[in-house]
């Protein structure tokens, strides 16, 4: 994994890679993660706090839709 202003990259393979940046404030978190090589992607709103102990679990999410979105673009 990389970063580059502030946007985390993350490798899927040889040749795509996803971008991710997450963040929270005062009862709020989000997620956001871009596939460039499919043009898709995903943001998570919440209304739970970055403290909340399923805090992690909006990044989790995000990346389980964009995965499954990825895969259904793969698909013939």
């Amino acid at each position: 994994m990389d970063i580059a202003l502030g946007w985390f990259i993350l490798k899927r393979g040889s040749t795509r890679q996803w971008l991710w940046h997450n963040g929270g404030t005062g009862g709020y978190r989000s997620s956001m993660v871009l596939d460039t090589g499919n043009r898709q992607g995903v943001v998570v709103l919440s209304n739970i706090s970055s403290g909340h102990r399923d805090a992690a679990r909006i990044d989790s999410l995000s990346f389980t839709l964009l995965q499954h979105m990825a895969s259904e673009t793969d698909s013939p």
